[in-house]
């Protein structure tokens, strides 16, 4: 393993990100159209609309983002824009109508979730925009490697309001004892 590995698997996290968010979506349209409203009530009835066509630019991001190095140049710029949308909306709405990306989680203090998912999309951001300055895809090893260990990474990554929301209910628990 060398290090262009380990870079690679840093641009593979937010393209697993994307693709676990566009699977989320495709299987729960009506949490994505509720978040989607509740972050812009413009989309209004539309919201629904969107769903599908969102799902789409973010694999194609996704795929972008792996297929180096041209190709990852190009998917990077477009992962890193939905990445700076997703850090302003988070800091600027409530979050108790979840992200619109992955599962909702019932936290005890909605501002420690919104946070914690404005921290999310921004590690994010800065994986994806990595991708921007790598200079081509490593040996296949090298890219099963990267692939494999970005799948984990974004997956504990997309999880990560619900480890948080976890530790605080456990932590009220054993105040309260």
């Amino acid at each position: 393993m060398d290090i262009d590995a380990l870079v690679y698997s840093l641009s593979a996290a937010p393209a697993a990100a994307l693709t676990f968010s566009a699977i989320w979506k495709l299987r729960n349209g009506e949490k994505f159209a509720a978040a989607l409203v509740a972050a812009a009530p413009i989309v209004g009835r539309y919201a629904h609309a969107a769903v599908a066509p969102t799902a789409l630019l973010e694999i194609g991001s996704a795929a972008a983002l792996l297929a180096q190095p041209v190709a990852g140049r190009l998917g990077a710029a477009p992962a890193v824009f939905a990445f700076i949308v997703f850090v302003v909306v988070r800091r600027r709405t409530d979050s108790t109508g979840g992200c619109g990306c992955w599962r909702t989680v019932a936290a005890d203090d909605p501002e420690t979730e919104r946070r914690v998912l404005v921290g999310r999309n921004f590690l994010l951001l800065v994986m994806a925009a990595v991708a921007l300055a790598l200079p081509a895809a490593p040996a296949s090893s090298g890219v099963v490697f990267g692939v494999a260990s970005g799948a984990l990474i974004g997956f504990v990554l997309m999880e990560a309001p619900g480890i948080v929301a976890l530790a605080t209910i456990q932590r009220h628990a054993e105040v309260t004892r």
